[in-house]
């Protein structure tokens, strides 16, 4: 895993660009001192704090997430590192560390923390450093969270399907290709029809689509543009040409 040999080094560049101490091997998980949930985080390093002030610097790929734009290293904080294909971004997207940060606080205890990313995106390599405040509402939202799911385990209950994705990631598959139909009830009735409205709806939309681009595209002719008035708008229709690559015949 590439990402992990390299966690060390993207540690040690993001404590030089801070200008502080701090280690990279943390050999045991911490525990979360709350009792009433059972929490531990790994982490990759802890920074060191003696109440360094930074700034927010774009321009050295260090990016305060505070209203402020400053942040106070007061005690140890958790840091986290990650490395992505992905392009650089001005804010890590929420799997890319945020919500874990947020967890790792809760357990180390921390008031802040940093997430040191390595993009490899287009331009080049490029690290950012993003540092964070403790968030209250949202380590509720983590205690929350876990309470929930350790009451559901206790319970044997699913949470609540929002999505097809969540309907797959708990029934995967089924159990028996033979079993007979199942009879829903009463009450799905309402959903099945308008499940098959929709559908219905949608084929009615794509052929009125069709038709209609069928009779554009004739009008246009060799135009690539073109635009049409109604009394408060103006549409404009873009066709352009689509040039076609001659390739040897395939024997």
């Amino acid at each position: 895993d590439l990402g992990t040999l390299f966690e060390p080094l993207i540690g040690a560049e993001a404590l030089r660009r801070l200008g502080v101490h701090g280690v990279m091997t943390v050999p045991r998980a911490q525990t979360c001192s709350d009792k009433s949930i059972n929490l531990q985080a790994s982490l990759d390093g802890i920074v060191f704090g003696k109440g360094e002030t930074i700034l927010h610097n774009p321009d050295e790929g260090i990016h305060v997430m505070t209203e402020s734009r400053m942040i106070t290293l007061q005690g140890h904080g958790p840091l986290e590192c990650k490395m992505t294909g992905a392009s650089p971004e001005d804010e890590p997207a929420m799997h890319r560390g945020p919500l874990q940060l947020q967890a790792q606080m809760m357990c180390l205890p921390a008031y802040w923390g940093a997430i040191a990313v390595l993009y490899g995106g287009r331009g080049g390599h490029q690290m950012r450093i993003f540092l964070y405040e403790e968030h209250a509402e949202v380590q509720t939202l983590i205690k929350t969270s876990i309470l929930d799911m350790e009451d559901r385990i206790a319970n044997g209950s699913w949470a609540e399907v929002g999505s097809t994705a969540d309907a797959i990631l708990i029934h995967p598959q089924v159990d028996d290709d033979e079993m007979p139909p199942l009879l829903l009830p009463h009450e799905m009735l309402d959903i099945v029809v308008s499940i098959t409205d929709a559908q219905a709806a949608i084929k009615s939309c794509q052929e009125i689509i069709e038709t209609s681009s069928a009779a554009l595209m004739d009008q246009l002719g060799n135009h690539s543009s073109a635009y049409i008035q109604s009394d408060d708008t103006r549409y404009h229709i873009s066709w352009p040409m689509r040039n076609i690559k001659a390739k040897p015949e395939k024997v």
